[in-house]
């Protein structure tokens, strides 16, 4: 049984999305694995047409340093914002053109989901809890290799997106809400109840 992770009153999509790339971790450190957002950012070259890559979240300055010291080697520092951890990030997930989640050992994803519910397409590592949110093509895309995360870059950026929107957005309505998972936790508890 999932975990709940918002009211289904918040599944919210925005028609016009801004240009950037949203990486968002509550702490941005090496097995979140933000050198592959922006190794993939830079093989992608959607930075020619005006798109960003956005680093949400506590960075510790030693790392940060060596973050920007690879994407200056690759080119692409200038369209890369820094922005510090925030308690509200609907906003960012609301306008960003995809969610990038990089990292190799995640459980549930939480940030995965709420991508969903905010109506940011999800490109995801084809690994733990990432891979049992997101079917790859019909409510997300899943990567293997910093390639493919580069070439999804890419088709996010020159296709309509509508259809994974709506299909990530019902899947969270139906599996991950306060209001399912309050149902199904009272189906749980009535069951023991009523066996005793």
């Amino acid at each position: 049984m999932w975990n709940a992770i918002r009211s289904d009153s918040e599944i919210t999509v925005k028609e016009t999305k801004q240009k950037y790339f949203l990486f968002c971790a509550a702490s941005i450190y090496f097995f979140k694995r933000p050198d592959i957002a922006i190794s993939a950012f830079s093989q992608s070259g959607v930075f020619v047409y005006g798109y960003r890559l956005k680093m949400v979240g506590y960075c510790d300055e030693v790392d940060k340093k060596n973050y920007l010291e690879l994407a200056s080697s690759l080119n692409c520092a200038e369209y890369i914002d820094w922005i510090d951890y925030s308690n509200d990030v609907k906003s960012y997930f609301e306008n960003a053109t995809a969610f990038l989640m990089c990292s190799e050992f995640e459980g549930l994803g939480r940030v995965t989901a709420e991508a969903m519910f905010y109506g940011c397409p999800v490109i995801g590592r084809n690994l733990g809890g990432t891979k049992d949110l997101i079917q790859d093509g019909y409510n997300g895309y899943l990567f293997d290799t910093e390639q493919e995360c580069a070439k999804l870059k890419k088709k996010v950026v020159s296709e309509d997106n509508t259809t994974i929107i709506k299909n990530a957005q019902t899947f969270v309505r139906n599996e991950l809400t306060e209001e399912v998972y309050g149902k199904k936790l009272l189906s749980v508890y009535t069951s023991i109840v009523t066996s005793k």
